[in-house]
């Protein structure tokens, strides 16, 4: 994932989880941006709670569960590490960050690579996910983040910037 407008961009916020109706993500944010003129804002409400979490994959293909038969995903074996900015709009949120994981028939190959939970500043702050202790032909769930209202009582905004993958 990188920039939406950008030919290496391969992956979709579609896979909304657990209370999604408490979600929203917009990936046209301008302001305060770490690079670039926009970023991704998500934000995860206190209400509706039901299951008391959330999150949001991004898919290839979009809304791609591990379903979906053929050619899906992409083969990232030459990658290393999942890295990006994060800045909470509040500071004091509370998001922990995942590539990987996507289970069903054609789910992903790679076990969950995550970051501890991390509590954001309001300054930018880089992540780096190591990726590569795991098979990674076949990764259909590129991004992952997902909050809980225990951690964070009054909901959570924050941004994310420059998705990457590297070796």
């Amino acid at each position: 994932p990188t920039r939406r407008s950008s030919d290496l961009n391969h992956y979709v916020p579609s896979g909304f989880m657990g209370d999604h109706g408490a979600v929203q993500v917009s990936e046209n944010a301008t302001k305060n941006c770490h690079a670039g003129t926009s970023c991704i804002r998500a934000t995860y409400r206190k209400t509706p709670q039901v299951q008391g979490w959330a999150g949001v994959y991004w898919q290839d293909p979009v809304n791609n569960w591990g379903e979906t038969p053929g050619h899906t995903g992409y083969d990232l074996s030459a990658m290393t590490t999942l890295s990006f900015w994060v800045r909470g709009r509040a500071g004091g949120e509370k998001i922990k960050f995942q590539a990987g994981g996507m289970a069903g028939t054609y789910g992903d190959s790679l076990y969950p690579a995550t970051s501890e939970i991390i509590t954001l500043t309001t300054n930018w702050q880089f992540v780096k996910i190591d990726i590569g202790r795991g098979d990674r032909t076949h990764i259909i769930g590129g991004f992952a983040w997902v909050a809980n209202s225990a951690d964070n009582p009054n909901g959570a905004t924050f941004y994310l910037d420059d998705i990457t993958y590297s070796a």
